[in-house]
């Protein structure tokens, strides 16, 4: 494969790591997230969950384990689309931390952001563990089916926590 994607043909998963420049309070990664990381060992973390979505074709059953910390989504917003998407009850996952000392948060760069998170034609996606402020909304739902938030917390955003357009199964 020379295209440096990783794609299991058939049953499994693939974990990746994400990891802000510290490892006070982490519950997943060794070392501090890098640009030049392959994110796909604890030792190995990438700096943005961003680059894990455009970098990977995330398939079902697949884990983004976001460690501790606090990560700008700037403008664009972090962006989910059916390319990143779960089948049946195997939901891709953006697993933050679960250390309740060290929570992992996203925080868009100014409260004129639309969007921390924008879920665009995805299916079957799961957020997990993660706070999400700051920004117009916290998070996008677009014609998304089966997606989830689990133990997520949205607060101090603008005008909505969660906007849903045109969604079906959200919970």
């Amino acid at each position: 494969d020379t295209s440096g994607r990783f794609i299991l043909d058939g049953e499994g998963s693939i974990p990746y790591y994400v990891n802000d420049n510290s490892t006070n309070g982490d519950v997943y990664c060794t070392a501090v997230g890098s640009v030049t990381n392959d994110g796909l060992t604890p030792a190995t973390p990438m700096a943005s969950l961003q680059s894990i979505l455009d970098g990977n074709e995330l398939a079902k059953a697949d884990v983004v384990y976001v460690d501790a910390g606090t990560y700008t989504a700037g403008a664009p917003p972090i962006l989910i689309t059916q390319t990143d998407s779960g089948q049946g009850t195997n939901h891709v996952v953006i697993q933050g931390s679960t250390n309740p000392a060290a929570p992992t948060v996203f925080s868009a760069s100014s409260f004129s952001a639309p969007y921390v998170f924008s879920l665009e034609y995805a299916v079957n996606v799961r957020l997990k563990n993660l706070t999400i402020r700051n920004a117009s909304a916290g998070v996008r739902a677009f014609h998304t089916i089966g997606c989830e938030l689990d133990q997520v917390r949205i607060e101090n955003n603008r005008n909505f926590g969660l906007k849903s357009d045109e969604s079906t199964a959200l919970r």
